[in-house]
This record gives structure tokens, C-alpha cells and sequence, in this order.
């Protein structure tokens, strides 16, 4: 059972996602590729290996590791976008998970944001939703699920915002995560998956951040995020938490759990010590020397030793394994329906800003259609007058710049 974050209501948590025995390889050329394929080696690396886990609706679950423990592959494979060789099951309440198991219930926010710079928050979102929601979906629905959206992510004093980019200013850096991922909460999706949503925010941003997915996951949400150094306040939002090392965990569990368990397996944890950065250099592979690398090697594979045989780890794969075997749950969404043709071409043509009113349309119209006529007398008069015609067309050609111009400072001020 899980509580709401905003009524305190308890609501059902049902809905998991499980991952069982997970592998992932891809395949890696050793050696500079002017030699190509034929003269290079041809290695297979193992990116995921052997990783089980279940993920409950009504919880947040933060994931953590150094530069290439695989955190982000995971992701990657969960989401159906690996390129490399995947065996193992994910499963979604019994359900195998496929591009369109995915597609209808999960979304996937990446750490790139990406918005046409003189847009504002709004109308990003009412594009966004054009294109996203189902065809059969009025503008009266449209608007009211973006306003439910900017309220939920905290957006409502920014909504008339321009987004901004390098040039001009606009949000902030937070503001713009937020808006990724109001986006990706426009069709509600049961799952959520971030990857670093808080690299390059400040703490108190970041916070509030991974604040506002506790409140989604708390409306019976799946939400499951990797972190990059994240602090403590972080740290006592997270129910469970996940710490992967060589694309192995050496912990899944209980957040409240964890200083306790690596306590247990001798590694305690100082009083004022963040234990998500203890516990993170603990799974940390040292490369400063040979022997260093060793010792940490040793390490990181006795911690995934003991995860594997522990209680928890056993009981999770034993309830994975009977769900699945008892098959697919009733309740599941159907595939929706995808926007007409027409939707899309009118929706991309509006947000690029080519849909002006019909008044503004006819001012365009008229201003194109005088500055070409103009242009063409101007060609005939010069050709008339100079000899030469290479140099009449240039002539034309520096008039017609400084026409278009004109004609785009008139039409700016209508």
C-alpha cells in the first residue's frame, strides 16, 4: 500500500515492473578503426549481468554507481532501446515487456533537454500533447490535461514563459528539467524512468526535483531514477535504492535498510557521513594501480556474492518467478490511438510558426507577392541599363535583401 503525497489517501500498489536475470552484451573493436572491421578484434562486453529486480507502484526508487557501472544501460534495456544482445525477462504484471508494452504505459525522460527556444512553457506543452495523446482527443481535453501538468510540476508561475536557449533568456535550469519531464507526463504513464534528471542542478533544485517524483510516485506511480551525487536531503526521499557496480548491484533494498546492511557486512557508516556517498565509493572500482584495482575488485565481488544469497535477494526472485509463471494480470492499458496525419502536419507547422491568424496571413501573402513583383521590375530595368548581366542579377539580387528586410520589419509589428 502506498500514501498519497497530496490528499494522504492510501491507494493500491499492484502495478510492478520486474527485471529477471538480466544480461546485457555488446560488441566492442579493439584497436583504431582505420585498420577497420577486417584487422581489428572483435570483443563482446558485458554491460548487465545477472540483475533481478521488482519495482512497486506507489514507490521511488533512486539508482546510483560510478562512471560505467550501468546505470544508464539499464535504462536503455528496461526502455527496449539497447543495440546490443539482451537475455533475461522484463516484466511488466506479468506482462513480457515489448516496444509497445512500453510505448503504452512507461516514458522514458533522457538527461538532453531539447525545446524550440520562443516557445513558451505552454504552448511546448500543448504541441507536445497534440502529438502524444490519443487522435480522438478534444482541445478542450488537450488544455486541461497541460494545465494538470504545469500544476503538478510546479510550473504554474512560469507558464506564460518563454523557454529560452543560449541567446535568448529565458527558465532556468530547473525549470527546464521540470518542463522534460511535464512532457513525458502528458499521456500519465504508470512508469517513469529518468536518467540523472539532476546533473547540473543545485542542491536545493535538486531537491525539490526529486521532491515533485515523490509526490507522482505517491498517485501510484512506478518512478525510478539514476543519481549522481545526490545529498542527503535526496537521499531521505528515496523508498528503495539501488547501488551497481561492474553492471552488478551490491545493493537493492529498503532505503531506511541500507546503512543497517552494509553495517552487517562490515562496512559501517560514520555519524555525519552521506551513506549514499559512502556506500557508492565502497562499490567504487580504484584504478590509481594494479594493486589498488585488485583489492577493489575483491570487494565489489564479494558484496555482489553476498547480495545473491541474501534473504532479500531470494525472496524477490521467488515472487518474480511465480508471478510470471501464473501469466499476464487483467487491468492492463490497451494500445491507444496515435494521431491522425493531419494533427501532426497542422501541429508542426504551428509550432514552427508558420500558422499565423488569417488578417496576419494576408499581410504575409500580400508583402511576398509585392516584394517578388518588385523584384522582377527591378530585374527588366537593369537589365536595361547595364550591359552586363551577371552584374544586373547582383544588382537585383542586394535589392531583394534589403526589401525582405523592410517587409519583415512591416509584418513584425502586425
Amino acid at each position: 500500500m502506498a500514501v498519497n503525497g497530496i490528499s494522504g489517501k492510501i491507494e493500491d500498489a499492484t502495478n510492478h515492473l520486474d527485471v529477471l536475470n538480466l544480461k546485457y552484451v555488446v560488441r566492442d573493436w579493439v584497436g583504431p578503426w582505420w585498420k577497420g572491421a577486417c584487422f581489428r578484434k572483435l570483443r563482446h562486453k558485458c554491460i548487465i549481468n545477472d540483475v533481478t529486480l521488482r519495482l512497486m507502484s506507489g514507490e521511488i526508487t533512486g539508482i546510483l554507481g560510478n562512471s560505467e557501472s550501468g546505470k544508464t544501460s539499464l535504462l536503455d534495456v528496461i526502455t527496449c532501446r539497447a543495440s546490443g544482445k539482451v537475455t533475461g525477462d522484463v516484466i511488466y504484471n506479468g506482462t513480457r515487456c515489448t516496444n509497445n508494452v512500453i510505448q503504452n504505459h512507461a516514458t522514458y525522460v533522457m538527461q538532453a533537454d531539447r525545446f524550440l527556444p520562443n516557445l513558451t512553457v505552454r504552448e511546448t506543452l500543448i504541441y507536445s500533447a497534440k502529438l502524444r495523446l490519443p487522435g480522438c482527443s478534444t482541445s478542450e481535453e488537450i488544455e486541461k490535461r497541460v494545465t494538470d501538468v504545469v500544476l503538478a510540476m510546479g510550473l504554474k508561475d512560469v507558464a506564460d514563459t518563454r523557454i529560452g536557449g543560449s541567446i535568448i533568456r529565458g527558465i532556468s535550469g530547473g525549470e527546464r528539467r521540470r518542463v522534460t519531464i511535464a512532457i513525458q507526463l502528458l499521456k500519465d504513464p504508470d512508469i517513469i524512468l529518468l536518467d540523472e534528471p539532476t546533473s547540473g542542478l543545485d542542491s536545493y533544485t535538486a531537491r525539490h526535483l526529486v521532491s515533485n517524483l515523490r509526490d507522482l510516485a505517491r498517485r501510484g506511480k512506478i518512478v525510478m531514477l539514476s543519481l549522481h551525487q545526490p545529498s542527503s536531503d535526496i537521499y531521505s526521499l528515496l523508498d528503495r535504492i539501488g547501488i551497481m557496480s561492474k553492471g552488478e548491484f551490491v545493493y537493492f533494498g529498503c532505503a531506511k535498510g541500507m546503512v543497517q546492511y552494509f553495517t552487517e557486512v562490515g562496512y559501517p557508516c560514520d555519524k555525519y557521513t552521506n551513506p549514499l556517498d559512502r556506500y557508492v565509493d565502497v562499490a567504487s572500482m580504484d584504478r590509481r594501480d594494479k594493486d589498488s584495482e585488485i583489492q577493489s575488485l575483491i570487494r565489489v565481488e564479494r558484496l555482489v556474492k553476498i547480495l545473491k544469497t541474501s534473504r532479500l535477494q531470494l525472496g524477490t526472485f521467488r515472487r518474480i518467478s511465480d508471478d510470471f509463471r501464473r501469466g499476464p494480470r487483467a487491468g492492463n492499458r490497451e494500445a491507444v490511438e496515435r494521431p491522425g496525419s493531419a494533427r501532426v502536419l497542422v501541429t508542426v507547422i504551428r509550432s514552427t510558426g508558420l500558422h499565423p491568424g488569417q488578417l496576419q496571413f494576408i499581410r504575409f501573402t500580400a508583402v511576398v507577392f509585392l516584394n517578388c513583383l518588385w523584384s522582377e521590375l527591378h530585374t527588366a530595368a537593369f537589365h536595361g541599363i547595364f550591359l552586363s548581366a551577371n552584374l544586373a542579377q547582383a544588382v537585383t539580387g542586394l535589392c531583394l535583401s534589403s526589401y525582405s528586410l523592410v517587409a519583415t520589419g512591416f509584418l513584425k509589428h502586425f
